[in-house]
């Protein structure tokens, strides 16, 4: 397989259906993309420290047992 095997318009020869498939999943790929983004603004760096809070009382709870 070489490169212009890569570039192939493959969108060109979907079906209608097909088409309106990738359209919606296309659609839908953006819309998680965008949660995903606007979930990491709120949460991830908050929810690293929480997370590295608890595992530093988790190691000094095992070593004082």
């Amino acid at each position: 397989m070489n490169q212009t095997d890569l570039k192939v318009d493959w969108r060109a020869h979907l079906t209608p259906a097909e088409s309106d498939f990738i359209s919606l999943s296309d659609a839908a790929a953006r819309r998680i993309s965008g949660a995903q983004t606007e979930w990491n603004k709120k949460f991830k760096d908050k929810r690293k420290e929480i997370v590295k809070r608890a595992k530093k009382r988790a190691k000094q709870a095992r070593q004082t047992t």
